[in-house]
């Protein structure tokens, strides 16, 4: 049973990570032509894996991030044929690992889940980002959100110095805010923060290669599609 999919491309291939909860989490590249070039799992002895992110670095290395026994996060490093480089498990991620993107320099950024203590109204999810060197060492870790404002985490995208991540948060009368937050790439520390009127889920964010304009897509209060552009 196939329970999450992720994609990523590039010109001439796409690459389609999943979890199913008897083989593990699945690699897959489809070519242009419909052929596939790739397949392969990743398992966990005892436990269900799955992936939730994916991405393809300019080298031809492939990211895929995901989690197993329910809540212990990790990242996989692939080569362009499918053998793996490396495997981490990211502790301080809780749940899973929403989104990856890669630099010129092939460092990692990820986005996820971290949870402080149980009692809904005291504490709640936040967003987590995490910077990682190609090798898998981590550089720095950051939260964002405190008390009762965690709610919801999307992804991210990288352009020039900066590294930005979308989250949903929810406020004590239970109000939702979409919010866009600006990290710094050498050292984590917020650039800026940009919180959207009105009730809304933001999920997906890509930066334009060449611009760096922002697209953010999520869902409005109405349960409508909704697609910001910004600078």
């Amino acid at each position: 049973q196939v329970t999450s999919q992720y994609a990523a491309s590039t010109a001439s291939n796409m690459y389609i990570v999943a979890g199913d909860t008897v083989l593990g989490g699945g690699l897959f590249n489809i070519t242009t032509a419909g052929s596939l070039a790739i397949q392969t799992f990743q398992t966990v002895a005892g436990a269900s894996v799955y992936y939730d992110s994916v991405t393809v670095a300019s080298s031809g290395n492939i990211y895929a991030g995901g989690y197993y026994n329910g809540n212990s996060a990790w990242m996989v490093k692939y080569n362009s044929s499918g053998s793996v480089i490396w495997s981490k498990s990211l502790d301080f991620f809780i749940y899973d690992t929403r989104g990856v993107v890669t630099d010129s320099s092939e460092n990692l950024y990820i986005c996820g889940n971290y949870v402080s203590g149980s009692t809904y109204g005291t504490s709640n999810s936040r967003l987590m980002v995490a910077k990682l060197n190609s090798s898998g060492a981590v550089q720095w870790q950051k939260q964002y959100g405190s008390g009762v404002d965690g709610y919801r985490v999307g992804t991210v995208a990288q352009y020039g110095s900066l590294v930005y991540a979308v989250c949903s948060y929810q406020n004590s009368s239970f109000s939702r805010f979409g919010t866009l937050v600006a990290f710094n790439t050498s050292d984590g520390s917020i650039n800026f923060q940009n919180s959207f009127p009105g009730n809304a889920f933001f999920e997906y964010i890509a930066a334009s290669p060449t611009t760096g304009n922002l697209y953010i897509s999520g869902q409005s209060t109405n349960n409508r599609s909704l697609l910001i552009k910004t600078n």
